[in-house]
């Protein structure tokens, strides 16, 4: 899973200005329902944290560092009110000071500390994050692994290799081929010795090939496919972000978190220079397509869906928190059930 792509001092007092992020594209929040504050499914951004909610969460509340404790209470939210609780999720803050967050093994979200620094306190910023990490898993957005790009890579330097040995099957050839064969069984060792060994029998026909102009050739021809390999998966990626940042910013919607809050994030990714980034499409242009998401997802009907999600599941998810390794493993509504009672003998 990709990735449209940072450590964490996360204060409850601590909110982001917002007046600092004023030149960004912004969304009228004038289609928010009037009194939602104080309408029986609150906006999470004003009533979230200070309001005890069940046992589970005052469990949370009291055993949990406050950056693993905010994290738990936006990742309950978001998968209590989108149907995204049938699983667990595994939640971890990476020390590297980088800004990023990644989505890794199934229902694994890692948010580096220095991104959640950035957001200070803004939650609803928070959960257009977190919410756009779980929509890379309940979307499949899955990247290969290092090891699968590698073999991909491996399979670009063969078809290197038989590329030239095409071309040099229809020039003919004064000599043996020898050359041609240990020059392209030596640029990319054990892939090409069946391929060497093919070119030393098709260049026994003619003119002489030096064994620069192999090895030039074999890495021009490599060096475009993998080009052409890098823009395919940087397009996938791009598409994976846009498509993360619209069901995001449904997830938190319907969790009732603020849709500015989305654009807020986006902002933050910008100012940390992510733009830059191979793997994220521009802050910029993910903002700017962001602007179309109230139009795909009215606030109103996402409340009304929240408020029904939370209805079937209203209990708090329970958690298991590992502190040598740390992370925190939020249990899907189904963990509660107990043996026993379930089966009584």
């Amino acid at each position: 899973m990709k990735s449209f792509a940072s450590s964490l001092a996360l204060s409850l007092c601590g909110c982001l200005a917002i007046a600092s992020h004023s030149s960004a594209a912004q969304v009228n929040d004038s289609s928010q329902p009037d009194g939602a504050a104080s309408a029986p499914y609150p906006l999470i951004s004003q009533s979230l944290l200070p309001v005890a909610v069940e046992d589970e969460s005052e469990k949370a509340k009291a055993e949990l560092t406050e950056n693993y404790y905010v994290l738990y209470r936006v990742t309950d939210r978001l998968a209590r009110a989108n149907g995204l609780d049938n699983n667990p999720w595994l939640v971890t803050i990476a020390p590297d000071y980088e800004a990023n967050a990644f989505a890794q093994a199934p229902n694994q979200i890692s948010i580096y500390s220095g991104l959640v620094d950035s957001l200070r306190g803004d939650l609803d910023a928070l959960a257009c994050v977190v919410g756009h990490e779980m929509a890379h898993h309940s979307e499949r957005h899955e990247s290969l692994s290092p090891a699968e790009r590698e073999a991909v890579d491996q399979q670009l330097r063969e078809d290197a290799i038989a590329q030239v040995q095409d071309e040099l099957a229809n020039k003919p050839s004064r000599n043996t081929g020898a050359t041609a064969a240990r020059v392209l069984g030596g640029i990319f060792g054990g892939w090409a010795r069946v391929g060497g060994a093919v070119a030393g029998t098709v260049l026994g026909r003619g003119q002489q090939n030096s064994q620069a102009q192999i090895e030039a050739r074999t890495e021009e021809i490599y060096l475009a496919k993998r080009a052409e390999q890098d823009e395919q998966w940087r397009e996938l990626d791009h598409q994976h972000d846009f498509a993360a940042d619209q069901l995001g910013y449904k997830y938190a919607v319907q969790a009732g978190f603020k849709r500015n809050g989305c654009l807020r994030a986006m902002n933050i990714l910008g100012e940390l220079d992510l733009d830059k980034s191979e793997s994220h499409p521009a802050a910029s242009t993910r903002s700017q397509k962001l602007l179309s998401a109230p139009t795909q997802y009215p606030t109103v009907e996402l409340m009304k869906a929240g408020k029904a999600q939370l209805a079937e599941s209203p209990r708090p998810l329970s958690y298991h928190y590992t502190s040598n390794s740390q992370q925190l493993e939020i249990n899907s509504r189904f963990s509660r059930e107990d043996i026993d009672s379930r089966l009584p003998q």
